[in-house]
């Protein structure tokens, strides 16, 4: 069975953040993305997070950075 990878996109933003933290509480592993680097950096790197930094307006950044999602 392969195991689900999600990414939580605006993550540094308020409802964003609220979820990576209930995330958190509840065990999940999820992967924090957004456009504003050191913002999403330092709230994967509190949580225990791995960060992507994209903007929507690059569409190669896009399918690079969630090629490997379900």
């Amino acid at each position: 069975m392969v195991k689900k990878k999600w990414m939580i996109y605006g993550a540094n933003g308020y409802t964003g953040e609220l979820i990576a933290r209930q995330a958190k509480e509840l065990g999940m592993d999820v992967i924090l993305g957004g456009r504003n680097g050191p913002a999403v950096e330092k709230l994967a790197r509190e949580l225990g997070f791995s960060p992507r930094n994209f903007g929507l307006d690059d569409a190669m950044g896009i399918d690079d950075n969630i090629k490997d999602l379900a």
